[in-house]
């Protein structure tokens, strides 16, 4: 018997899972919020104490290993493109790649204005990522402009932070590496030109990991010898537990959005290449309408609602009554809304979104919905376009939460690409990617790729 723990640690939940690796059984599993952001008076701020995340993480290892025997392996998934920082005499602070201060004027130009004049493009296409609102560099590099850190400390990815605390060592894998901005893609190696021309070079840097399957520590828990494995990327995670291939594209909708499809060549252009497994990339497009810019509209009708009504409700209560309404919107004859669902800054959208079109008879619930479905899925159709070979893509696969949770969105898509688009064969892609993940950690198959007989039973 081989058993092993996984911890997904996305925006907006922590889910730990127990499998059974022998018998591909998901024998335990647990589901808690994630820690809320600390409240600032800067918006473009969103920062979590990375303490929390330690005490969430040590709660659920111990839930899950009380009374369990034979656990051999840890291996987490994270959100990707924010940080933790230590800064010396301080607590560590992790920055979210919610987080966006490096948009905030210094001056007549923002500070991403001016380390885009430090750093040309040309010097970035070897990270297979280009400078944003959302990347980890940048915007540490911001606060500590800003003079709110200090200089001098320790850097880490969320997911090496916490397994630097459980082993003592702050290894990163280059799934988290890459989007921080650390790293060149092709060598996998620390860009130590870029550090020093964004004044960090007094920081500790992580380690990175040199394989997939690299084992960078051991602890005992409740008398279980378990080793802890780098920690991998959620977008990487939830591509691999869709089982694309070549010649699949996918749309991941969660929180945050992206297109992407799997290559095996280094090609610059306007999309990232994000590091894959087994020495493979992943082609990318990321910052897209997502579930983030849907619950915007949704916060704004609940607070109507509680405004106007004194009545609270819940976002499920919402979006119950929004895909009754979207059942009678086809037959709604009214000139359709127009939005631009670019509610969050991202690349050449840093002014915010939009809506147009209004008449006297087309401003209501279901047309809003609509116009944004109709939106996103242009978006997605757009930047699938510009990962090339679109009309080689046999199919698309949409993932994420927001996939299964609105059909309505999906049948957009299919309208918008001409493609038939596949929801993954688990709701959530992400544990059937961890069990591939932990399958092939633990040497129960040799490559992840090696997956398509492969099955998971939920034991209820």
């Amino acid at each position: 018997m081989s058993k092993f723990i996984t911890i997904d640690i996305g925006s907006s939940f922590v889910k730990a899972a127990l499998f059974d690796l022998c018998s591909h059984t998901l024998i335990a599993k647990d589901k808690r919020p994630s820690p809320q952001k600390t409240l600032k008076s800067d918006p473009n701020c969103f920062e979590v104490p990375a303490e929390c995340y330690m005490e969430l993480v040590h709660d659920l290892l111990d839930k899950l290993t009380t009374g369990i025997s034979d656990i051999t392996g840890l291996l987490f998934s994270t959100q990707m493109h924010g940080i933790v920082f230590k800064p010396e005499n301080a607590e560590p602070v992790y920055i979210s790649w919610q987080d966006q201060r490096c948009i905030e004027k210094n001056g007549e130009f923002s500070y991403l204005e001016e380390l885009k004049k430090k750093i040309a493009p040309e010097d970035m296409l070897h990270h297979g990522v280009y400078l944003k609102p959302m990347m980890g560099l940048c915007n540490l590099y911001t606060a500590i402009q800003q003079k709110q850190f200090s200089p001098e400390g320790e850097l880490f990815s969320l997911g090496s932070f916490i397994t630097s605390r459980l082993c003592g060592k702050n290894i990163c894998h280059p799934h988290n590496a890459a989007p921080i901005g650390l790293i060149k893609v092709d060598t996998r190696d620390i860009d130590e030109k870029l550090i020093e021309t964004l004044g960090l070079e007094k920081i500790k840097l992580p380690q990175i990991a040199k394989s997939d399957n690299e084992v960078i520590g051991e602890i005992s828990l409740n008398g279980n010898k378990i080793k802890i494995y780098p920690d991998f990327g959620d977008m990487q995670i939830a591509a691999l537990g869709s089982r694309i291939d070549k010649g699949c594209a996918l749309i991941n909708i969660a929180t945050a959005s992206q297109v992407m499809y799997v290559t095996d060549s280094l090609k610059p252009g306007v999309f990232e290449t994000r590091p894959f497994f087994g020495g493979l990339y992943l082609r990318t497009i990321s910052q897209l309408p997502s579930g983030r810019t849907l619950k915007v509209v949704i916060d704004f009708l609940k607070q109507s609602i509680q405004s106007l009504c004194g009545t609270k409700l819940s976002d499920d209560d919402i979006w119950t009554k929004v895909h009754s309404l979207l059942k009678e919107e086809h037959k709604n004859e009214s000139k359709s809304l127009i939005i631009d669902p670019y509610f969050y800054a991202s690349g050449n959208h840093l002014d915010g979104g939009n809506i147009s079109g209004i008449t006297a008879d087309n401003l209501n619930i279901g047309q809003i919905f609509k116009a944004m479905f109709v939106a996103m899925a242009h978006s997605y159709r757009e930047h699938l376009e510009q990962l090339g070979n679109y009309e080689g893509i046999s199919k698309i696969v949409c993932a994420g939460g927001v996939s299964f949770k609105v059909p309505e969105l999906i049948e957009k898509i299919r309208l918008a690409t001409k493609k038939d688009c596949q929801l993954p064969i688990m709701q959530d892609e992400a544990i059937f990617g961890m069990f591939i993940a932990a399958m092939y950690c633990s040497g129960n198959i040799s490559s992840v790729y090696d997956n398509n007989d492969l099955t998971l039973t939920i034991k209820e």
